[in-house]
């Protein structure tokens, strides 16, 4: 379904608000590519349509990470299952994905059809420092082949100046970018992304799964993940 099709679908079926006392959550989208505060925006009117107000801010994945370890955030949206060794002290999974991240190696090689080949001393692999999937699939190569860096928009500069030879990175950003029709890519799997919320906001839980859980319902698994898919950088 397309982008604008799916925000109509959002906006005009919005709700009343029927939030905990006209409580509104900060969440963190970690990220800073356009992509991301587009998706902003989508999950901001998501949440609204099932009653929950959400003020969602765009930053660095690792400074989410301090913000929810310091209380700073409500919760964030769109992390792993592999975001736990990280904050599970403080936070909660919840249950429900917001989307399927699907998982791909770009590379500048044509010749690579698996991690396997791209696992060599002369390749350089870029990853996002604070993406907690990136790092667990580095971890399966040379240490010293693996560039860390701050920012998404600067992984993909790197890559695209052949800085480096391979980036990990989600579909829906490839696609996006259009990286899809200009590099190899590698799909490597799938890991649910969810909402992880503040263990002092605990009680907001199974509402906030609610909703996630009616509005897949009605749009589809992969709504979030086939809408900014379609929507490519100009």
């Amino acid at each position: 379904m397309p982008l604008k099709s799916l925000w109509l679908a959002v906006c005009f079926t919005l709700l009343p608000s029927l939030t905990f006392a006209g409580e509104c959550l900060h969440l963190a989208m970690p990220g800073g590519d356009r992509i991301v505060r587009d998706a902003a925006s989508y999950a901001t009117g998501m949440f609204y349509r099932f009653g929950v107000c959400v003020n969602i801010s765009v930053v660095p994945p690792r400074r989410a990470t301090k913000m929810m370890l310091a209380g700073e955030l409500d919760g964030e949206i769109a992390r792993t299952a592999d975001y736990a060794e990280a904050v599970e002290q403080v936070a909660l999974k919840v249950p429900t994905p917001v989307m399927i991240q699907k998982a791909c190696m770009v590379t500048s090689s044509d010749h690579a059809q698996s991690l396997k080949d791209i696992d060599r001393p002369e390749f350089t692999i870029g990853i996002v420092r604070g993406w907690y999937w990136m790092s667990k699939i580095a971890k399966q190569f040379q240490k010293a082949n693996v560039r860390v860096v701050e920012e998404q928009t600067t992984l993909i500069e790197m890559f695209e100046k052949g800085r480096l030879d391979a980036i990990l990175m989600g579909t829906d950003v490839v696609k996006f970018h259009r990286m899809d029709t200009r590099f190899n890519v590698i799909h490597i799997g799938e890991f649910p992304a969810h909402v992880w919320l503040h263990k002092n906001k605990s009680y907001m839980l199974e509402h906030i799964d609610d909703a996630i859980m009616t509005f897949t319902q009605d749009m589809g698994a992969n709504a979030v993940e086939e809408a900014f898919g379609e929507f490519r950088a100009k």
